[in-house]
C-alpha cells in the first residue's frame, strides 16, 4: 500500500465482492451477447478485471484454464502498449501462443480504464472463436504441424484508437476467418464486456476515490498473497515428484509423450519443475508458457482455500521451471491448438496435484471435481502484518502505482509475467524463462512470482 491509510476490513471486503461482482457481470455480458454456439452454450469465454502492471484483480467464475491466461496475456499487452500512452476508448487483443496467448482460437480483447485522466486498471475478456481460420473448419486440426496451419496469428494489436474501430484491420481478420459474421459477433460481445467493466469500475472508483480504490486492491492482492503463502507453509518441505503421459501427439502415433513434473516447497515458496518432460512433439500437443501456467495456477488455487481471493497475489509464491523446447515450452511454430483442451491441460493439471498429493494418474475424481483445501476456513480479516512485511508490501505497492513504463534493472522484479518479450519489445522481460534442453537442469525458469 502507498502511504499510511488505515485499512476499514468492512469497505474491504465490500470492494472485494464488488470487484468479483463487476467481473462477473462482464462475464454474463459476454455470454449473453455472443453469437457462436461455443459462447453462448459450451460457455468457453472469461472475463476479469487487472491492474495496470497486469496483474489479476478479480476473475469471474468460469472455465478454470483460464485462470492464468488472461493474466499472461494482459502483462504482454500492457508491455507493448504502455498504459502511460493509452488513451479512453482504445482497444487491444491478441492470440499469438509464442506472445502472451494460449492457443489461436483464444483470442484476448483489453480495454484500459481511466480514471482521474489516467489508466488505472484493464478490463479484459477471452472467447473461443468458433473459427479462426487455418486449415480445418473449427479451427482444431488434429493432425497440425506448425502454427501456421492452426489459424490466423494476431500478435498485440489495436482494436481501437480512442473509440474508433479500426476497419482495415477488422476486415483482414475477418477476411481469414470461414464464418465472419459469427466472429464478428463474438468480437463485439467482447468489447461490449469490456466497455460495461470499464463502466462499473469507474463508478467505483467515483464512489470511493481513486486512490483509496486502488489501496485497497493492493490490499487484496497483497493479503491473497499472505493467506496462500500459509497455506504453502503447511505442506512440509521436500520435493514431490510425479509424471504422466499423453498416449500420443496425434501424428506419432505409437509414441507416448511424458510430462513430468517435480514440485519443490521451501518455506511459503513452491517451485514447479518440469524438467524431465519430453522434447516439444510434431503434433498440435504442445503447451505454451501460459497454458502450462494456467495448469499450475489452478493446480494451486484447487488445493489452497476457496475462500482466499481469486487475484494475482495467489501466485506471487509460485515458480515454474518450464525446459525451452520441451512439450511445456516448445519453440515456435510449433503447432498448440489442443495445449488449451483434453488431455495436455488436465495432464498437467494433475501432474501437479499428483506431486503433491501422490495421487496416480488414473485417480483423477478429487482432481476434477475440485481437490478439498489444504484447511477449512481462512478470513481475509488476516492478523495484522509484521511492521517489516508492512514496509515490504507498502513499497512494492507504491512502486507499482506509477503509471509509466517500467525501465530495466532490479525495479522489474516485482512485476509477475509469463514469457520474454518479443524482440521488437523494447521492455524489459517480466520473468524468468528456461533456456536449456529437456531432461537437463536449467539456469533459468518462467516466473509466476516477484523475486524475494
Amino acid at each position: 500500500m502507498s502511504g499510511h491509510r488505515a485499512i476499514d476490513p468492512v469497505l474491504l471486503e465490500v470492494l472485494r465482492n464488488r470487484l468479483e461482482a463487476i467481473a462477473d457481470e462482464m462475464e454474463l455480458t459476454l455470454l449473453k451477447s455472443a453469437a457462436s454456439p461455443i459462447v453462448k452454450e459450451g460457455l468457453d469465454a472469461s472475463a476479469a478485471l487487472f491492474n495496470i502492471q497486469g496483474e489479476t484483480i478479480a476473475q469471474a467464475a468460469a472455465i478454470p484454464i483460464h485462470l492464468g491466461a488472461l493474466q499472461c496475456a494482459a502483462q504482454r499487452i500492457v508491455r507493448a502498449f504502455p498504459p502511460e500512452r493509452m488513451r479512453d476508448g482504445d482497444a487491444f487483443l491478441l492470440n499469438d501462443p509464442y506472445d502472451g496467448g494460449t492457443h489461436l482460437p483464444d483470442i484476448t480483447l483489453a480495454l484500459p480504464v481511466f480514471s482521474e485522466g489516467r489508466a488505472v486498471a484493464l478490463a479484459c475478456t477471452m472467447c473461443h472463436h468458433q473459427d479462426v481460420g487455418g486449415r480445418t473448419p473449427g479451427s482444431v486440426p488434429t493432425d497440425a504441424t506448425e502454427l501456421y496451419q492452426e489459424g490466423i496469428i494476431i500478435p498485440p494489436t489495436q482494436l481501437f484508437r480512442g473509440g474508433e474501430l479500426d476497419e482495415n484491420l477488422f476486415d483482414l481478420i475477418k477476411r481469414n476467418v470461414r464464418l465472419p459474421e459469427v466472429f464478428s459477433g463474438d468480437l463485439m460481445a467482447q468489447v461490449a464486456a469490456g466497455r460495461l467493466g470499464a463502466i462499473r469500475l469507474r463508478e467505483l472508483f467515483a464512489a470511493h476515490g481513486t486512490e483509496s480504490v486502488l489501496d485497497y486492491i493492493d490490499e487484496l492482492l497483497n493479503r491473497a498473497e499472505i493467506l496462500t503463502r500459509r497455506q504453502v507453509e503447511s505442506i512440509p518441505d521436500g520435493e514431490y515428484p510425479f509424471e504422466d503421459y499423453l498416449d500420443n501427439d496425434g501424428i506419432d502415433l505409437d509414441r507416448r509423450v511424458k510430462i513430468a513434473v517435480t514440485v519443490r516447497v521451501r518455506g511459503s515458496s513452491m517451485t514447479f519443475d518440469f524438467t524431465g518432460t519430453d522434447e516439444q512433439v510434431r503434433g498440435p500437443f504442445n503447451s505454451v508458457p501460459a497454458s502450462t501456467l494456467s495448469a499450475v495456477y489452478y493446480a494451486i488455487r484447487a488445493i489452497s482455500d476457496p475462500s482466499i481471493p481469486n487475484n494475482g497475489g495467489c501466485f506471487r509464491a509460485v515458480d515454474a521451471v518450464l525446459p525451452e523446447g520441451s512439450v511445456v515450452n516448445p519453440r515456435p511454430p510449433a503447432p498448440s491448438i489442443h495445449a488449451m483442451l483434453p488431455p495436455p491441460a488436465p495432464i498437467v493439471f494433475t501432474s501437479t496435484i499428483g506431486a503433491r498429493t501422490g495421487y496416480g494418474p488414473m485417480n483423477p475424481p478429487e482432481v476434477m471435481s475440485g481437490f478439498p483445501p489444504l484447511t477449512t476456513a481462512t478470513s481475509l480479516l488476516v492478523p495484522p502484518m509484521s511492521r517489516e512485511t508492512k514496509s515490504r508490501t507498502s513499497e512494492r505497492s507504491a512502486a507499482k502505482r506509477a503509471p509509466t513504463t517500467p525501465a530495466a534493472g532490479p525495479e522489474r522484479k516485482s512485476v509477475t509475467g509469463c514469457r520474454e518479450a518479443s524482440p521488437a519489445d523494447t521492455s524489459p522481460p517480466r520473468e524468468r524463462i528456461t533456456r536449456g534442453t529437456p531432461g537437463t537442469p536449467s539456469p533459468r525458469s518462467v516466473s509466476a512470482s516477484p523475486a524475494r
